[in-house]
């Protein structure tokens, strides 16, 4: 525990590999019932999933770590022209960051528990159902809204869930109890999260709707976003906190001791439209967020969710920007892009801009964007 702490993790727990039956049924029925989106990762091999030891035969304990990455109360929007980040996005990249200091702590364990133990380390990256094993462990439990609540207070703060989870699988049982007990029913009757969601993403208490969710239209999914879901990103571009905004138990949260996540070393909480819409090919995008959460989008995703907010923005001012993408060399840019251009002009402008497309234009899916400002048929459906 010592060690992890001057490490700079936060919260460190154990439990064994044996995934909850109540879990592993829920995951399953999840997939069965298509939440999953276009995440076929999600969807691939779901057995493996909740079988630790038939992907990582030998193991016997999961170590899970927590860190802490909320920076503070959310500074104003700097003008309409800005999009909303995520908070877990604000700084670099945690896959990065984490890992280095994750290393450390196994070298330390090593260490402790001998060169033979085996070991395998994981951020985010491997088919683990992390927040399972996390509240089997005792450190937190599941809210509604599907994320890991730690409830604890430190010094009369909450922990809450602006916490990023890593783990640490081993090959011997740990001696030593180190687990908090476990939370049943920590949400009580609260369901602030479902009822503020606002594309309401949330099939059910515990159960989300991948394709609904701003997170997963805007980061996880890489084809075109819903027409009928468009308005309701309002101007997030890059996730969404609303579930996490809005909970009880992130009152007060304490803020990260770790200075990688902190607004100055990324994109911030908001980010300009106008810099997002100058980047003209992925090499300049990846030298300027190639280092933050944000790469994941790419150059054409982050445009894509751009456009959507800029049409949502009300700000006229850019549609010269927009216009310029009409001609860009990504099919799902140019589609997303005459969709914002018709919510900041007049209906006859937007359907003249629509016709000459339609014109032009070979790619299907940005000629049914065409069509749906034109008044035909609308049926784009988000895709991975």
């Amino acid at each position: 525990q010592l060690r992890a702490h001057s490490l700079g993790f936060d919260h460190l727990s154990a439990t064994t590999p044996t995934i909850p039956e109540k879990d592993r049924d829920e995951y399953k029925a999840w997939v069965a019932a298509g939440l999953a989106g276009g995440m076929a990762y999600m969807e691939r091999d779901p057995d493996r999933r909740v079988d630790l030891t038939t992907t990582y035969p030998g193991i016997k304990t999961v170590l899970t770590l927590g860190v802490s990455y909320y920076q503070g109360t959310l500074p104003p929007k700097p003008g309409q022209e800005y999009g909303r980040v995520a908070r877990y996005a604000w700084g670099l990249d945690y896959h990065d960051v984490i890992s280095e200091r994750l290393q450390r702590f196994l070298a330390s364990l090593h260490d402790m528990l001998g060169e033979d133990t085996g070991s395998v380390i994981t951020i985010d990256s491997k088919p683990i159902l992390e927040r399972a094993l996390a509240q089997s462990s005792g450190l937190g439990f599941i809210g509604k809204n599907t994320v890991l609540i730690i409830p604890r207070r430190t010094h009369s703060y909450h922990v809450g869930s602006w916490v990023f989870l890593t783990e640490i699988l081993l090959t011997i049982p740990m001696d030593e109890e180190i687990s908090p007990f476990p939370i049943v029913n920590g949400c009580g009757q609260c369901s602030l999260c479902l009822t503020h969601c606002p594309t309401q993403a949330f099939e059910r208490p515990y159960r989300l709707q991948s394709d609904r969710c701003i997170s997963y239209l805007t980061i996880e999914n890489k084809g075109f976003i819903p027409r009928e879901m468009r308005s309701k990103l309002d101007d997030w571009i890059f996730g969404c906190d609303v579930c996490q905004d809005v909970c009880p138990y992130n009152t007060k949260a304490f803020e990260t001791r770790w200075p990688e996540f902190q607004a100055n070393r990324g994109t911030g909480p908001w980010i300009s439209l106008r810099e997002i819409f100058e980047v003209g090919d992925q090499a300049t995008f990846k030298k300027k967020w190639g280092l933050t959460p944000l790469n994941r989008a790419k150059r054409k995703g982050l445009l894509r969710n751009a456009c959507v907010v800029a049409g949502n923005s009300e700000e006229d001012n850019l549609v010269p920007y927009l216009i310029n993408l009409l001609d860009d060399p990504e099919p799902m840019v140019r589609g997303h892009a005459l969709w914002g251009l018709s919510k900041l002009t007049s209906p006859k402008v937007g359907k003249k801009m629509a016709e000459g497309m339609l014109r032009r234009e070979e790619d299907a899916l940005v000629r049914e964007e065409c069509e749906g400002v034109l008044g035909g048929p609308a049926h784009i459906k988000c895709n991975s």
